[in-house]
């Protein structure tokens, strides 16, 4: 469990708690969304609604190894030292994480997923529930099979776009889930993902 950290936009260091807290900026740099527009015409979004869910750009490694060695050096230089899954929780293993996963499936758990698009790649924002979408329906389910919603940081202000089902959050947590897909921004901007890293590639290193 990491002590302390760096602020995702400004490179500060923070406390691991502050870092926590502020979701990976210091209390200087966290974003001021202004204003941001809601679109339910995903039809404009085909390209990303056919991805295989497992084919989705990674946020996490779950150990330092030959796969991912690069992309964890590139992170870390950028900042995202969370780029190692459960960095700041204790005890975390592919045990309890794969733990985790298993208990979303046997509960039913179907909240929709964020998927961060930036200039370079299509995220899946919220690692546990992906994962478990691609082990419940399997590896050939793409976005469109699951409840999800859209983040797209490349449009300005940002768009949230998805049907109006899965967009059941009010002002604040829309303003926050935008925050948080603007940290993939900041990690693509200071170098942090010069290669590819996704859900399959996270998933091999769990079993």
């Amino acid at each position: 469990m990491l002590s302390e950290a760096y602020c995702i936009k400004c490179g500060k260091v923070l406390p691991g708690k502050i870092f926590i807290k502020n979701n990976a900026y210091c209390e200087a740099c966290i974003p001021v969304v202004k204003a941001y527009s809601i679109s339910h015409d995903i039809d404009s979004y085909s390209k990303v609604l056919d991805m295989r869910v497992c084919d989705l750009e990674c946020k996490h490694i779950m150990q330092v190894d030959d796969s991912c060695k690069d992309i964890y050096i590139d992170s870390i230089k950028a900042g995202f030292l969370n780029i190692q899954w459960g960095c700041f929780r204790e005890n975390v293993s592919k045990e309890t994480e794969n733990a985790t996963i298993e208990k979303m499936i046997k509960d039913g758990f179907l909240k929709p997923i964020r998927i961060t698009v930036t200039d370079n790649h299509v995220w899946a924002d919220n690692t546990h529930t992906a994962i478990s979408y691609v082990r419940r329906y399997g590896d050939f389910v793409t976005v469109k099979d699951i409840p999800f919603y859209i983040c797209d940081l490349t449009t300005n202000p940002p768009t949230i776009a998805a049907e109006a089902a899965n967009i059941w959050f009010d002002e604040n947590c829309i303003s926050g889930a935008i925050r948080n897909a603007m940290r993939l921004e900041y990690l693509e901007k200071n170098g942090g993902r010069k290669l590819n890293w996704t859900i399959f590639d996270l998933e091999k290193q769990l079993f």
